[in-house]
């Protein structure tokens, strides 16, 4: 029995096995039994055609008719707005018609005219001058200052018989020194003239510097006073002038006697055998009055050496001589 039971076992396993099949597989022979091929069918229909199937499009559990109740899935069309082409071509050219008819409308039309308000505001400020001009003068006033309904003020000052607009009430204020009595400054020759004057002596310095300088203050400020005191200087000048070319003639005229005196001589050879050169110099100068202090005392020294040596001899000579005529003057 047990013999049997294996060989029923045995011969189970021989049905499930597969004698050994060849098959050829790049050259290889892979022996594969014959109940193992059912086995790896149903494994690959698991792996392969399960997954198909689950993801198929008819595979879809909302697209069972039990769900078409519950859930309906709404599909929303597309708007589709037709837009007609733009012809630009077209547009384009009825702009430059458009802009040509607006710019012949524009030629046509009259141009406004703008209004300047400055002749209006010229115009006040001419009147209002005017009438305040007329009071000024009638009231002697020399300055001006006039102000318009907008606040706006201008400044005048008269000079001569005009009134003149400033820049401010400062300058409009100043006095105004007419051209006719407007001093000039002395020129530089005026100048020299006066200070030669003032420094010729003692009594043309003092007249100069009296009062604080009173006559050279008038001098450059007085302008009537600088006219009188050309006049006098070049009067005075030209006298002093005349006078001194005379003097010079005069001392000319002199020097010319005086040689012409000295030269001659009034003694005759007796008297000047006796008398030494010394006293024929002095008795020359005394007689053409060209006597000076100097050749005066210089004749007494010469005097006072010939007395005393005239004094001198006497006592050492047995002849006496008389010294009493060279006796100087002084003694």
């Amino acid at each position: 029995m047990g013999s049997m039971k294996r060989g029923v076992k045995k011969h189970k396993v021989l049905e499930y096995l597969a004698v050994f099949q060849e098959e050829k597989n790049g050259g290889f022979s892979v022996w594969i039994p014959i109940n193992m091929k059912k086995y790896i069918i149903t494994s690959l229909f698991i792996i392969v055609f399960i997954p198909s199937v689950a993801f198929a499009s008819w595979w879809n559990p909302f697209s069972w008719g039990i769900f078409k109740g519950l859930f309906k899935t709404k599909i929303e069309q597309p708007i589709i707005i037709s837009m007609s082409k733009i012809n630009t071509f077209s547009s384009t050219e009825e702009k430059e018609k458009l802009s040509k008819i607006d710019q012949v409308v524009e030629n046509n039309q009259p141009k406004p005219q703008i209004q300047n308000p400055n002749p209006a505001v010229t115009e006040i400020w001419q009147e209002l001058e005017a009438r305040f001009f007329t009071e000024a003068n009638q009231k002697g006033w020399t300055s001006l200052i006039i102000t318009s309904a907008s606040g706006e003020k201008r400044y005048y000052r008269k000079e001569d018989n005009q009134w003149i607009r400033k820049n401010s009430e400062t300058e409009a204020t100043q006095p105004y020194q007419s051209a006719q009595f407007q001093i000039s400054p002395p020129t530089q020759k005026q100048i020299d003239q006066l200070m030669d004057f003032c420094t010729l002596d003692q009594t043309t310095q003092n007249i100069c510097t009296k009062d604080n300088g009173l006559f050279v203050n008038s001098f450059y400020t007085n302008i009537a006073f600088r006219t009188l005191v050309d006049q006098d200087l070049t009067n005075f000048y030209q006298k002093l002038s005349e006078q001194q070319k005379k003097a010079r003639e005069q001392e000319i005229l002199a020097q010319k006697r005086q040689l012409e005196c000295l030269s001659q001589n009034p003694y005759t050879e007796e008297e000047l055998k006796f008398m030494s050169p010394q006293q024929q110099q002095y008795t020359r100068e005394i007689r053409c009055n060209t006597l000076t202090p100097q050749s005066d005392l210089n004749y007494k020294l010469y005097q006072q050496q010939e007395y005393q040596e005239c004094l001198i001899d006497n006592i050492y000579s047995s002849y006496q001589k008389s010294c009493s005529y060279l006796k100087p003057i002084f003694y």
